[in-house]
This record gives structure tokens, sequence and C-alpha cells, in this order.
């Protein structure tokens, strides 16, 4: 019972250090050496639980992932109203966030400029994150009328694909940005309005 609490709190260790190193630089830019030197911990020690660097970053990656996916379905439950559904889920978001900041990073280099080597890899840890949104999306139709020829289907197979747009034109009109705060709130705010306007269209009014 010892050794495996020894093991628990050696790799929570770890852990600690590789998400505050990562949340810290990205991908890209973390040295895993610097910040384990800092929390005392020898490469041996990280080598026996983590293959490399890679494993390290998706262990991280997939502890944010769960982290926000329960938070949302603890603030979102699906006994509240879809259309107050929706609004709570973006306050969620930006609410999580500001409470773990370390995981903004993580977070939207995973989703918005992944390694790309880790890409299907960050996928399937996204998944579950992916499923509760589209549920979510769905939601939010069942309170809508559609228009003739347009089915439930149709329309999260648009959401989807909007999605994916939005990830990589967000990510060519962000590059470089250094402020995470700005980055979140105008990027948070800008899936907000993505998400309006799937539902809800561009047009105030029809004109003849």
């Amino acid at each position: 019972m010892k050794r495996e609490l020894k093991t628990l709190q050696s790799r929570e260790k770890i852990m600690h250090a590789a998400i505050g190193e990562f949340g810290r630089c990205g991908y890209d830019k973390a040295s895993l050496n610097a910040a384990l030197a800092e929390s005392g911990i020898s490469k041996g020690l990280v080598y026996h639980y983590f293959k490399n660097k890679d494993e390290l970053y998706l262990s991280c990656v997939k502890t944010c992932f769960e982290a926000l996916t329960k938070y949302l379905k603890v603030k979102c439950p699906e006994t509240i109203r879809s259309d107050l559904r929706l609004e709570e889920y973006f306050d969620a978001r930006l609410r999580f966030f500001t409470e773990n900041p370390l995981f903004i990073r993580i977070f939207y280099n995973a989703v918005i400029q992944p390694p790309t080597h880790l890409k299907a890899d960050i996928d399937v840890l996204k998944k579950d994150l992916d499923q509760f949104n589209l549920r979510l999306f769905e939601s939010a139709l069942s309170g809508l009328t559609l228009r003739k020829g347009i089915s439930v289907e149709d329309a999260c197979s648009y959401f989807i694909a909007v999605q994916e747009i939005f990830h990589q034109q967000y990510f060519q009109d962000s590059n470089g940005w250094e402020n995470e705060n700005k980055f979140i709130k105008i990027h948070e705010e800008k899936v907000r309005k993505s998400v309006d306007m799937i539902l809800y269209g561009i047009a105030q009014e029809e004109r003849l």
C-alpha cells in the first residue's frame, strides 16, 4: 500500500511540474529539464513513468480535457432549459480557464495548434469533450424549428465543419499572441458568436 501511494505521489509531482511548464510555454518551447530540476525531480524518475516528452504532454492534455469536461457536465446539466444551458456553457468555459490558468495554453495549443505528429492522439483524448459539445448543440437545436430539408444530422455535420474552419482561421489571426487573458476572452467570445450565427443565422430580418 505504501509503495502504491509513493508511486501515485511521484507521478502526481511529475504531472504538476509538467502542467506548469506546458501551461507556461506550450509544447514546442517547453523545457522539461528546467521544470523538473526546479521541482527536484530526476530525469530517471520521469522516464520510469513516461516514455518521452510526447507521452508526458499527452498526459497533461488528457488531464486538461477531462477536468474541463467534468466541470462543464456539472455546470451545464441536461436538466437546464436548452437556451439557458447554452449560455451557462459559455460562461462555464470562461470560468474554468479563469480558475485554471495553466490549462489555457495546454488546451488551445492542443485544439488550435496541435503538434502535427500528435494530432491523432489528441483527437482521441478530445472525443468525450467533442461528444459533450455535440450533445449540447443538439439540445439547442431541439428548441428550434429547422428549415425544410435540414435535418438534425445536417446541422450537426455543419457545426463540426464550422468548428474546424474556425480553429484554422483563428490560429492565423492570433498567431504570436502572448497575453493569455486577452486571448481566451476574445477566443471565447468568437466561439459564442460563431455558434449563435449557426443557430440563428446572420440576417436580422427577411427583405424583398
